[in-house]
């Protein structure tokens, strides 16, 4: 009973500070004006700390709170770029024995940008024909692609890569420097045991 009650405080308290991260990363970002979202740095921590599906719980949070707050509703359905993120990021950093890995680090780097893009760029075509609404950043880019005689859809997965990238940096530097300074009682260094 000890075990699961503390598994229950583990839990709760890195998923707070995950919603926590992206909340306020998300802020600094708009604030500072950068091109990039910042919004899931703790969807990736709380999935690799825990397991993918606690980061899912986290990106519903924010991209529910985003949806309603900043946007509009229909805005929820970049939920599953958040979704995404916390699947690749908790499978792609562990080993077969369930252990974090440092040299997974590129290959999940690599797939959530390209997973990630894809699904942002689809959902925006679906959603606004392919203009990105929200993101002043990635209106630029598109704007640039556009202006250079690219189709709309090109220029639609080039600004959102593009913000992609910058975006996938900083949650990078973020989500590293949260792991190294996270006690580890609050991290699942295997995945849990079903009891």
């Amino acid at each position: 009973m000890k075990e699961k009650n503390r598994n229950i405080i583990k839990y709760i308290t890195v998923m707070l500070l995950g919603v926590i991260m992206n909340q306020g990363f998300n802020i600094l970002a708009e604030a500072l004006n950068l091109p990039a979202w910042l919004d899931t740095g703790g969807t990736a921590f709380a999935a690799i700390a825990l397991e993918p599906a606690a980061g899912i719980v986290v990106g519903f949070i924010n991209n529910f709170y985003l949806s309603v707050i900043y946007n509009d509703m229909s805005t929820i359905i970049y939920f599953a770029s958040s979704a995404a993120v916390a699947l690749v990021c908790g499978i792609c950093m562990r080993d077969k024995q369930g252990k974090v890995r440092l040299k997974r680090l590129w290959i999940t780097l690599l797939l959530v940008l390209v997973v990630t893009t894809a699904i942002s760029s689809l959902l925006t075509i679906i959603r606004n024909g392919g203009i990105p609404l929200n993101n002043n950043w990635e209106n630029y880019f598109y704007n640039l692609a556009v202006n250079n005689g690219f189709p709309g859809v090109i220029s639609c997965f080039f600004a959102i890569g593009t913000v992609k990238v910058f975006d996938v940096i900083g949650i990078t530097v973020i989500v590293a420097a949260m792991w190294l300074i996270t006690p580890k009682f609050l991290k699942n260094e295997v995945y849990l045991e079903k009891e």
